[in-house]
């Protein structure tokens, strides 16, 4: 019995140690996928149609991954500097370019942790909010009470302040989240007293 019990064991050991690598394969598999329709999507390629070919991925917690690739002839960092949105939009996180000149390659990382975007996401609509047009425009100052992420690529900001807006500041208010969205798509804006909620998406369609 107590033979057979190791057995058991130790086969559902190397079973579950057998999926591990299985799981970051499909990942990484993934990963390369969509980054080659990416590549194709935005033409990003030379004039002998050669793109920033894959060398290696190392996969973490969240999703979160690091790229290299190679740069291909004609093609520089900057190359792929310039669909670095397009990148954020794609697999969902906060992205980081930069070149390994000793390497020759390109690293590419994208950081999933919620922790890491809500932050992000806060500090970019913090510094809209604290403009000196913002605060001489509406004599007030707005406080980011939460950022709540979704998993369709959405987020949610709940803004406060000290004294509700009129409906004609607050029409205004949302004139100038519209003026700020840099590509994203406002899906709802309503208020409740000192509270205003906003609900904000990437359209991103490959």
């Amino acid at each position: 019995m107590i033979a057979e019990g190791l057995l058991v064991v130790s086969v559902c050991a190397a079973g579950i140690y057998s999926l591990i690598p299985r799981t970051d394969s499909f990942r990484k598999n993934k990963i390369k996928k969509d980054w080659h329709k990416i590549m194709e999507v935005t033409k990003t390629k030379n004039t002998l149609n050669e793109t920033f070919e894959i060398k290696s991925i190392e996969v973490y917690r969240y999703d979160s991954f690091d790229l290299r690739a190679k740069i291909p002839a004609g093609l520089t960092p900057d190359s792929l500097k310039k669909i670095e949105k397009i990148l954020e939009y794609s697999f969902g996180g906060d992205v980081d370019i930069s070149w390994d000149k000793y390497k020759g390659d390109i690293v590419v990382k994208v950081n999933k942790d919620p922790i890491v975007i809500r932050e992000r996401i806060k500090k970019r609509w913090e510094s809209i909010l604290s403009s000196k047009e913002v605060r001489n425009t509406y004599k007030q100052y707005f406080d980011i009470k939460d950022v709540v992420l979704n998993s369709n690529s959405s987020y949610i900001l709940e803004i406060t302040t000290p004294i509700s807006l009129s409906k004609e500041s607050i029409n205004s208010f949302k004139a100038l989240v519209e003026k700020n969205l840099k590509g994203d798509v406002l899906d709802s804006f309503h208020n409740e007293e000192n509270n205003i909620y906003i609900s904000i998406s990437h359209k991103l369609v490959l």
